[in-house]
């Protein structure tokens, strides 16, 4: 039998893979000469030797191998970890996927970092560099469309010789990491920080009984949730920006979204340059500096009162665990729309055991030495974890512990008096909860404590849909709730809190005079007498 080397074809494939790897290495030396502590990643098959030899010649650098079998999610996490990158090298093989590869890793290089195709096939090297012309000509690409103009205007040159393909990076942009991404970047880069605590993923049924006058256009109710793992991370020398935006070297940490279980991750104060990334702000590292050791709890709405009790406490599952780590650790917010942090905001949180020594408080980017946070237990509408009524109960018991000492009725309708969802039929709706005992109340009149304690004191609770009905929540004992919506705005919240709660809820549907988009929800709407209407009496007359 021939000796395998004495064979034409693979002699040829040697003899490429020899000039692949001097290309190779002469354009790693070139590109990463002038670079400090140089940061490196190989899209390889695995066991390749390249990682290695690139870790052996060049000792200061860090060499992450992101493995060809990893999931998507996986590797944009390991990418986000290891950058951003100074030489990013796909050295996969065959030209299968080699666009897939390039689209979901290019932009993790940094500002001038080079993208290197090594020379082991060319076909992939003829797949990629067709890709790239028709990509810079605007002519129609397989890539999603949400990511063509920020991948085009990336790509600041290409170059092909000896069977190489090099792409230059041009601009800044910031990965978007989820949480599960998030521990895979950890776990790449150990000096980003590490996590500190766990609560256990849980899967349980609603304990809300809902009933409605008719369905709602938006129901995002669920009979069952999928509370995800929770964890209490440490980040640092971490930028933190006002509107909860956390950056940390190339990448934007999960604690950034409200809503970080959406498919498409969001934030007003940032613009995307595709699905997973965004354009690096301006002042980015900032100037300023906060040393020291600090518990994220800003949010993109701070100074709200429905997103202050729904979002920011139920980060506070974790506060006392960080204290206990960090005593001299303070709670971070910044400033909001120009809305300094109210007396009724201190009051939650000191409720929630954070005295107000210590809040801290930006109103410009800064670098914080040391950043803990923690999983929200709350995310509307995708879950709510159980255990969050263990932080809902001791925040309820201090506020009520600090309410006057007085008689609260036992029925309350909720009104409220901004333009948001003004009920058009107002007047008769109320009276008709009048007319069944109920005393109508403004909250946001009351101290804090106070309304805390009327909603516990009350039996049965009604009002229009929104934050006026949220401090049901820290009602130890299951509620009557009656709500007031219209068909454009879905009572999530009421009903998640209700779910872990064990609220009855029945939901009068009115009809709103607008359906277009954001205009929807702060619409006009009224209650349809003849049907709805008739159907609230009966619920009223069943007390």
């Amino acid at each position: 039998m021939a000796h395998p080397l004495a064979h034409p074809q693979r002699l040829r494939e040697l003899s490429n893979q020899a000039r692949a790897g001097r290309t190779l290495r002469r354009t790693a030396r070139r590109v990463l000469a002038p670079v400090a502590e140089p940061r490196i990643a190989v899209l390889a098959r695995c066991d390749d030797q390249l990682a290695k030899w690139l870790g052996a010649a060049f000792p200061d650098s860090r060499v992450v191998g992101i493995e060809s079998g990893l999931t998507r999610w996986e590797r944009h996490g390991r990418l986000a970890g290891a950058g951003p990158l100074d030489l990013l090298v796909d050295d996969g093989g065959t030209g299968d996927g080699v666009i897939d590869r390039f689209v979901e890793s290019f932009r993790h290089l940094r500002k001038g970092g080079t993208y290197v195709l090594t020379a082991r096939s060319p076909d992939a090297g003829d797949r990629l560099h067709r890709f790239l012309d028709d990509l810079r000509a605007g002519h129609e690409v397989p890539v999603a469309a949400a990511d063509r103009d920020g991948l085009a205007r990336a790509v600041r040159e290409t170059s092909r010789g000896r069977g190489q393909l090099t792409v230059t990076r041009r601009g800044r942009t910031l990965a978007k990491v989820r949480e599960n991404e998030m521990n895979e970047a950890l776990a790449v880069d150990a000096s980003r920080g590490r996590i500190l605590a766990t609560v256990p993923a849980v899967q349980f049924d609603s304990r809300c009984e809902m009933r409605v006058s008719h369905r709602a256009r938006k129901d995002r109710t669920k009979e069952r949730y999928e509370a995800p793992t929770l964890y209490l991370r440490e980040y640092l020398d971490v930028s933190c920006r006002p509107k909860s935006v956390v950056v940390q070297r190339g990448l934007l940490c999960p604690d950034t979204y409200r809503h970080h279980l959406n498919t498409n991750l969001t934030h007003k104060s940032l613009k995307d340059a595709g699905r997973q990334f965004v354009v690096a702000p301006r002042n980015q590292p900032p100037e300023g500096r906060l040393e020291g050791t600090y518990f994220h709890l800003d949010n993109e709405i701070r100074g709200f009162f429905g997103h202050a009790l729904t979002e920011q406490v139920s980060r506070l599952w974790a506060w006392q665990q960080a204290r206990e780590r960090y005593p001299g650790i303070k709670a971070l917010l910044s400033i909001n729309r120009g809305r300094e942090v109210a007396e009724w905001e201190l009051m939650l949180l000191e409720a929630g055991g954070i005295d107000r020594s210590e809040v801290e408080v930006i109103r410009e980017p800064m670098r914080v030495e040391r950043l803990l946070s923690a999983t929200p237990m709350f995310s509307m509408p995708a879950y709510v974890h159980p255990r969050i009524i263990e932080t809902w109960d001791a925040v309820g018991v201090a506020l009520r512990g600090r309410a006057s000492e007085r008689a609260y009725p036992s029925r309350i309708f909720c009104s409220r008096q901004d333009d948001r969802r003004p009920c058009v039929n107002r007047d008769e709706v109320e009276s008709l909860f009048v007319a069944h005992g109920f005393e109508v109340v403004f909250p946001e009149q009351l101290p804090l404590p106070d309304q805390v304690a009327m909603f516990h004191e009350a039996d049965v609770i009604a009002g229009y849909a929104g934050s006026g009905l949220f401090t049901t929540l820290f009602s130890d004992r299951p509620k009557h709730l009656v709500v007031i919506t219209p068909d454009t705005y879905g009572p999530s919240n009421e009903y998640m809190i209700s779910a872990v709660r064990g609220h009855r809820l029945d939901v009068a549907v009115g009809i709103s005079q607008s359906k277009v988009g954001k205009e929807a929800l702060r619409a006009p709407f009224v209650v349809d007498w003849a049907t709805d209407g008739r159907w609230l009496t009966e619920v009223l007359d069943s007390l």
